[in-house]
């Protein structure tokens, strides 16, 4: 994002903008192959004709024996399909080849009109079961033709199912790595235009407009994009963070000068340094009180991507000491028309005055209450405090 070192400087990131967005279904063919038919043939098995015997069984009876006697005459007294034995009993044999006469000749004259009927009847049942039985096989055939057929549409249709499927799966991911990668192109786009733009803004600030330029960078386009999905709070509130931390290292190298009174005239009371200026005192003034807590204040000026930040041309340059010890000395401007310094107020020498009055005072008491009381580096002057209260 927009960073500083202090070896290269101010940079802003350049992501790329170009990945591809055209994806389409067959750039995903490998990971989601098509199938054939075969692959269903336990789902849908072929049959051959011998399955279909049982139904098709081409073994219907195509003969038949018929047991007679002959009387006196020579005609058929008695007749039976019933195996026979014994003496006088003959046999003869019809089937599906010819008819009644072409198989038993003459015999058919020795028949009454009902026997002759009767086995005009057998020898067409016998002549149609042969037809049958030769019908058969190719019924078989047929019928497993059929099914085999019903299995195959079963098969093609399986497999136009199933390569449709793949098909719309590989169109999904192709639509998810175009919409993936139209999205990163979307966000780091914007992230190079926002990155430039802060770079600039935060390179260019002046020294005072800490708080200013802080304060004001811009965290609305990042949260837009965390809005749109196209990118979480946490990588934008680092984004963020890189950018105000930098800014702050920067600032703090480039803009800050420590704020140092120690053997400065133009900001020590007559005491020299701390010694002379006791911050305790001066906190405890309306005036220091105002000026404590603008220091509080300036520990907090801007919240960038969940992070608080202080006002370095506050913080950076004061401590809390030296902070009320410049407000007192320049922007309240507490010295006098010559240009000497203002020293303990009359009511401040009052108070250390009873502090004391009924001690005596240690050389070490002398060095701390002169410590304390703003502008008084006298020991015979403490002293004399000490011993002699003013009225």
């Amino acid at each position: 994002m927009a960073y500083w070192t202090q070896q290269g400087g101010w940079q802003s990131y350049s992501l790329p903008t170009d990945a591809k967005t055209d994806y389409w279904g067959g750039d995903f063919a490998a990971y989601f192959p098509h199938t054939t038919p075969d692959a269903f043939a336990n789902s849908y098995p072929y049959k051959d004709a011998s399955a279909y015997v049982t139904e098709f069984p081409a073994s219907r009876q195509t003969s038949k024996t018929f047991w007679y006697k002959l009387n006196s005459n020579g005609k058929v007294s008695e007749f039976s399909w019933d195996a026979k034995s014994g003496p006088n009993w003959e046999t003869k044999t019809i089937n599906g080849n010819g008819t009644l006469r072409e198989q038993v000749g003459n015999f058919v004259d020795k028949l009454n009109d009902d026997l002759t009927s009767g086995l005009h009847n057998e020898v067409a049942q016998l002549i149609a079961n042969k037809d049958e039985n030769a019908k058969d096989p190719q019924r078989r055939q047929d019928a497993a033709n059929a099914f085999n057929a019903t299995q195959a549409t079963n098969r093609n249709t399986a497999t136009e199912n199933y390569n449709n499927q793949q098909n719309e799966q590989r169109q999904s991911y192709a639509d998810q790595y175009n919409t993936f990668n139209s999205n990163t192109n979307t966000k780091n786009n914007t992230l190079n235009t926002w990155s430039n733009e802060t770079k600039n803004k935060l390179a260019s600030a002046q020294k005072g407009s800490y708080a200013n330029t802080l304060s004001s960078l811009d965290t609305g386009t990042l949260n837009n994009l965390v809005g749109r999905g196209l990118m979480s709070q946490e990588e934008a509130n680092s984004y963020l963070q890189t950018a105000a931390d930098t800014f702050e290292s920067y600032y703090n190298t480039n803009k800050i000068t420590k704020f140092d009174p120690s053997g400065n005239p133009a900001y020590d009371p007559p005491a020299g340094g701390l010694v002379g200026f006791d911050p305790t005192i001066y906190a405890q003034t309306n005036e220091g009180k105002e000026d404590l807590a603008r220091w509080q204040e300036a520990q907090n000026v801007a919240t960038i991507g969940g992070r608080t930040y202080p006002d370095l041309d506050i913080v950076g340059t004061y401590g809390q000491n030296t902070w009320l010890q410049w407000n007192y000395a320049v922007a309240r401007g507490k010295k006098t028309a010559d240009g000497k310094w203002i020293t303990a107020s009359q009511t401040q020498r009052a108070k250390a005055s009873e502090d004391y009055k009924e001690e005596a005072v240690t050389d070490a008491q002398y060095q701390q209450y002169r410590d304390r009381v703003m502008g008084l580096s006298s020991f015979h002057y403490i002293k004399r405090m000490g011993s002699r209260p003013e009225s």
